[in-house]
């Protein structure tokens, strides 16, 4: 089962958990497109289900043309060593088969294993899709192929890295001070008030309890 957004003029307005083959013969009248998205990525990253930790690197090898991955080294050697018993094994069976006619053709000549390169994949890039996980109203950028939670503020723009909104000025160093200290937040009206340049008023004490 995956998730499908349905976009309408840039913005998602419904979400569905499906089959891929749903859509082979669901017909929508309405204006839109369906769009797979990740239940698991969000800010560029894919994590592992129900949890913060992020998708796992993985080691990958070429056997035989083809590149296998691997959780780590150790099964990745386990895997490996595997292969080249079996080939030995099937080697002997294929050899004994020959010299016994009552056993030919119940063994099938071994394909000897070959091992390639080495190297690693990080899941929680590869696996990532989209962006970020689409929610109703989050923004589909179609250039990007990618969902965002929707603009706070204009004054903030697009994060092609992270996939998100960055403030024109970065969240302040240290705590802030006032009637609950530590914690600030973003005042477009006083960003805009300001006349210098480049502007460095926007984040203003927090007046709420958090």
């Amino acid at each position: 089962m995956g998730h499908y957004a349905k976009v309408k003029q840039g913005k998602v307005v419904q979400v569905i958990v499906a089959e891929a083959s749903f859509f082979n013969n669901f017909v929508d009248d309405s204006p839109g497109k369906w769009i797979q998205t990740s239940y698991n990525t969000r800010g560029g990253i894919h994590y592992q289900p129900n949890s913060n930790t992020p998708s796992p690197v993985k080691v990958t090898m070429i056997i035989n043309d083809y590149t296998s991955s691997f959780v780590d080294e150790d099964a990745m050697n386990t895997h490996t060593a595997s292969l080249k018993n079996t080939y030995i094994s099937h080697s002997a069976d294929y050899s004994a088969s020959l010299l016994d006619p009552e056993k030919s053709g119940s063994v099938t000549q071994p394909i000897e294993p070959t091992f390639g390169s080495t190297g690693t994949v990080d899941t929680s890039k590869t696996l990532a899709l989209r962006g970020n996980y689409a929610g109703i109203g989050y923004e589909y950028d179609s250039t990007l192929d990618a969902f965002f939670a929707p603009q706070p503020y204009s004054s903030w723009t697009k994060n092609t890295s992270s996939f998100s909104y960055d403030p024109p000025i970065a969240f302040p160093s240290g705590d802030a001070t006032g009637s609950y200290t530590g914690s600030y937040v973003w005042s477009e009206s006083t960003y805009n008030a300001d006349s210098g340049d480049p502007k460095t008023e926007g984040w203003i004490t927090s007046s709420l309890p958090f």
